[in-house]
């Protein structure tokens, strides 16, 4: 494939794989806003957050299995049409509770195209050409939550309500250029049945098989690390450590620049050690930015660089890791790739949720759950990874044996 042909179909599935984290956390800076203005609590417009991630990973879990079945064109445009219709409609909502069943609304629409833009990479590319377009796509995923509050708090001025205007136009965007320039890559020969049976089959294989449960895992571990970190780091940073609005958007910066530059290696690491090998090694940095955390806030050290280093050293990793256990575990199951990308992305948006829920029960006890919760992240996605390869070089033995 040329090289200019790759970057257009790559920067297209950036583009759809963005709507979902766009529409998550565009609107943060504008929550004061929106419970001032629908008469209800701050907490409660924050519940919206946790049903936006409900809504993705159950929009996924359906999604999967019918761009295997359907067809990959026709599936993103299903869900962008609803994306559409939700955001749309939240430009005038009046109360909360419909505010909060149009998120979830929304995060169902939103689902369809992180599962989808996986499925069609495994369609269209192979080998390196695979790993570097799902390396791009990754970054997109894990650097768009971070910059959209950035976006969200310079059109907070003008109101939130432009903020679903804008979803909404992106949305259409999206949907014109599906139709007018998104072929169907599904071949009629690779569609999977729709019959529950073989759903639950496919979904048990994905799951279950020794060859995938340790990447799976670590995958959702290492990515729940990532959503304790935006939970977390603004009490951290500006509670604790005493940095400003201004300041926090400048160590927000950093995380971003630290996950490009990493993910803009990957592709030249992974082609010539593997994803595998350059998964865990990705895992073992990771891992060493969670010890060094809990030292730090142990420690009680008091500028802020002792927190802000350790959190560099285990964010760098994400499109590494994700990118490579996306890559690795898609290649096991080309022809059931958008069940085990719905797989991939459910669970890791359920182990994000777990993630906050934990964090948000110590609320004011410091720093230390915000750095126990991310080494917990680290050593689990380590530990899982690294069991189930050591169990699968053993039963090789074995088998090998008799």
């Amino acid at each position: 494939m040329r090289r200019s042909q790759f970057a257009m179909i790559v920067t297209f599935l950036c583009l759809l794989c963005a709507m979902g984290p766009l529409s998550t956390d565009m609107y943060l800076p504008s929550i004061p806003a929106i419970a001032e203005d629908l008469a209800a609590p701050v907490q409660t417009v924050q519940i919206s957050v946790s049903v936006f991630f409900l809504g993705m990973g159950i929009g996924q879990v359906f999604y999967g299995p019918l761009a295997d079945a359907l067809g990959r064109r026709r599936v993103i445009l299903m869900g962008t049409v609803i994306f559409l219709a939700a955001s749309f409609a939240a430009v005038f909502a009046s109360s909360i509770s419909l505010f909060i069943a149009l998120r979830l609304f929304q995060a169902l629409g939103a689902a369809a195209g992180v599962v989808v833009i996986n499925a069609v990479m495994r369609d269209l590319f192979d080998g390196i050409e695979f790993v570097r377009a799902v390396s791009v796509t990754m970054l997109t995923i894990n650097i768009a939550p971070l910059v959209a509050p950035i976006l969200g708090g310079f059109m907070a001025a003008l109101g939130w309500r432009p903020v679903f205007m804008v979803l909404s136009a992106y949305a259409l965007m999206l949907i014109l250029l599906v139709t007018f320039m998104m072929p169907e890559t599904l071949s009629r020969e690779n569609r999977q049945s729709l019959r529950p049976g073989a759903v639950f089959r496919n979904y048990l294989e994905v799951l279950t098989s020794v060859r995938s449960f340790g990447v799976v895992m670590a995958q959702m571990a290492h990515g729940a690390g990532m959503f304790a970190f935006i939970a977390g780091s603004p009490y951290v940073y500006m509670n604790i450590y005493g940095a400003n609005p201004g300041e926090y958007g400048f160590l927000f910066a950093a995380n971003i620049v630290s996950i490009a530059l990493c993910t803009a290696l990957n592709g030249r690491i992974a082609g010539r050690f593997g994803p595998l090998r350059t998964l865990f090694g990705a895992l073992i940095i990771s891992f060493t930015g969670g010890v060094l955390l809990v030292i730090s806030v142990h420690l009680h050290f008091e500028s802020i660089l002792s927190v802000l280093i350790p959190v560099l050293i285990f964010i760098c990793t994400l499109g590494v890791v994700g990118s490579n256990a996306t890559a690795y575990v898609l290649g096991l199951y080309p022809e059931k790739s958008g069940t085990a990308s719905a797989a991939m992305g459910a669970l890791r948006f359920a182990g994000g949720a777990a993630a906050g829920i934990i964090l948000n029960s110590f609320e004011g006890a410091g720093a230390l759950p915000f750095a126990w919760t991310i080494f917990a992240c680290a050593t689990l996605a380590l530990g899982v990874f690294w069991i189930s390869r050591i169990w699968i070089r053993r039963h090789a033995r074995e088998e090998a044996a008799s």
